[in-house]
């Protein structure tokens, strides 16, 4: 099912004292509202929030971990 929700907050993984391997994608944890109030959170690609120029307070479509603009 798809919900609209608004991105609250996008928060780099944290990845520790520990680098990526080579090649793999940086993540983000973007926590995101509900219409109705209720709060959630998803891991997401960064590139894929940059490519699609998503941003803090931008409204979203929001189907399991995949988020695109409304």
């Amino acid at each position: 099912m798809t919900k609209q929700c608004t991105i609250i907050k996008i928060m780099e993984d944290d990845y520790g004292c520990e680098e990526l391997p080579e090649g793999a994608a940086v993540e983000c944890m973007v926590l995101l509202q509900e219409d109705g109030g209720k709060t959630f959170m998803e891991k997401v690609s960064a590139r894929e929030l940059d490519d699609m120029g998503i941003n803090e307070g931008d409204r979203v479509n929001v189907k399991g971990s995949m988020i695109w603009p409304v």
